[in-house]
């Protein structure tokens, strides 16, 4: 459990992030996401997205990891629960974290979710995760197929 992994996590959910040109995507981050990062003051345009680099999105992805509490995960679950998030947005990738180990499911990861995280068989929390995850998206071979790369990351975190 530490900050440390954010790098690490950072680098296994980009590697799964597949360049797009409709809508127009890069690093994970689209138009219309990275306009809301941006601000009103500077319209994005396709041509800013595909100049997007790694030291461009962090910033915006750190946030993602602060609002599902990774800094205080145990390994591979901050990995599993940050990619959730990223794909699903904050508050239900934390809840399907919840949903993973059996604590009250309000979208907000505090002291009863941090402590069942914690103190839980971590794999198994993993496996959970993953397979609520690939629940919601029976039949979306890529999002499958993503949901089982971050999983076989997320257990290799675990074994160091």
């Amino acid at each position: 459990m530490t900050a440390a992994n954010f790098n690490a996590c950072l680098a296994a959910v980009l590697n799964e992030e597949k360049p797009s040109d409709d809508p127009p995507c890069r690093l994970g981050v689209t138009q219309d996401a990275w306009q809301t990062w941006v601000g009103v003051n500077r319209v994005v345009t396709a041509a800013d997205i595909l100049a997007l680099t790694v030291a461009d999105v962090t910033p915006l992805y750190r946030v993602f990891w602060r609002g599902c509490g990774a800094d205080y995960l145990p390994d591979g679950v901050d990995l599993a629960t940050f990619d959730w998030c990223i794909n699903s947005g904050v508050r239900d990738g934390n809840k399907g974290l919840q949903k993973a180990l059996g604590v009250s499911v309000d979208g907000l990861v505090g002291p009863e979710t941090l402590n069942a995280a914690t103190n839980g068989d971590h794999a198994a929390v993993i496996g959970k995760v993953s397979e609520l995850r690939a629940d919601l998206y029976r039949g979306q071979g890529y999002w499958l197929d993503r949901i089982g790369h971050i999983h076989a990351a997320a257990h290799d975190m675990i074994a160091g």
